[in-house]
């Protein structure tokens, strides 16, 4: 029943965060000084057709009212309509996420393969040679700028050795079932468009891992060198129980809570769009849609780009608190309570 509560508590929380975050962004976008309504009409728009544009998208009309009709529009699933791209947001928004939502769970995968065992590593052989190594790695890749590291592989892996593509998601035809290019290829049998779409998302998703593992490495080799001290590993050890149980089963499933923290806050930025990465990439994702959306002053692509981003940040926190609860029993305890 505690646990109930606290899971009632937290979505909760989800809605009221959402709603200043879409009102703070509200605010924000239409307060700024630029006219969107001559981005929107192009360099030819004569006065009619502005003030046409502007009662369409109630621009005519005090601020205080604008946003209670998004509100309203909102409430009734209508994301309203771009001006730039002249489709629903809704639409556009639904595809381009599976690309992004492809590319940074294949980027938090590598994370999580890379990172968490090499941080164990580090922890272990604290002081030593491979600890030094491991600790230059992660130094190097939370340091590095992500535009030149892209462009740096297009050199390499493209322009000279031609194993990559040097952008984009596919360059093979393929049926759009679910928008998951990985999904419709294996759906439909095509197997060239699968290994296609392999090798496109390995640079970007490359990229988007590396400078992300380092992070992961630090947070998993202070939490493992916590939790290795601690009494319960040394009554472990001193009871003759192998360094690898010790390791494995009390050490590292006590000091998980960080690392986990680490992973949450990287995939609920991926989910928001690598905006460098899919623009370097030329990645069809949301990233790129933001960008789009930011330059032309798209207003409803930009609060339903938020909207998005609020709800992912949003569930990855809300999914991050379940895990801590199923990891650390006192947490379980403690909300059951």
């Amino acid at each position: 029943m505690g646990l109930s509560r606290y899971l009632a508590r937290r979505i909760a929380l989800l809605f009221v965060v959402l709603f200043g975050l879409l009102s703070l962004t509200f605010i924000v976008s239409h307060v700024i000084p630029a006219d969107p309504v001559r981005a929107w009409a192009g360099e030819k728009s004569v006065l009619q057709s502005l003030e046409v544009i502007r009662k369409r998208y109630h621009l005519d009309q005090p601020l205080h009212i604008q946003y209670l009709l998004y509100f309203q529009d909102l409430l009734q699933g209508n994301l309203g309509l771009s001006p730039v791209t002249n489709r629903a947001v809704l639409w556009d928004l639904g595809f381009f996420f599976p690309a992004t939502m492809e590319l940074a769970l294949i980027s938090l995968a590598l994370v999580m393969a890379v990172g968490i065992p090499l941080g164990v590593v580090s922890a272990v052989k604290r002081n030593k040679l491979i600890d030094h190594l491991l600790r230059v790695f992660s130094l190097t890749g939370t340091s590095m700028p992500v535009f030149w590291l892209a462009i740096m592989l297009q050199l390499v892996f493209y322009f000279q050795l031609g194993w990559f593509p040097i952008g984009g998601r596919v360059s093979v035809p393929w049926t759009r079932v679910t928008g998951f290019i990985f999904v419709d290829t294996l759906v439909t049998g095509n197997l060239v468009g699968f290994a296609d779409a392999a090798r496109h998302i390995a640079l970007p998703a490359f990229v988007l891992a590396f400078t992300s593992v380092g992070f992961v490495v630090r947070i998993t080799r202070s939490s493992m060198l916590e939790t290795l001290g601690a009494d319960y590993v040394r009554t472990a050890r001193s009871k003759g129980v192998p360094e690898h149980t010790v390791i494995l089963r009390h050490a590292l499933k006590n000091a998980l809570i960080p690392p986990i923290t680490a992973l949450a806050f990287i995939f609920g930025n991926l989910l928001q769009g690598a905006v460098i990465t899919e623009t370097v990439f030329n990645w069809p994702g949301l990233g790129t849609y933001a960008a789009g959306s930011i330059t032309f002053l798209d207003f409803p692509a930009i609060m339903g780009f938020t909207i998005v981003a609020g709800i992912s940040v949003a569930v990855v926190n809300l999914v991050t608190d379940m895990l801590y609860v199923a990891i650390d029993p006192r947490i379980r305890s403690l909300e059951s309570g």
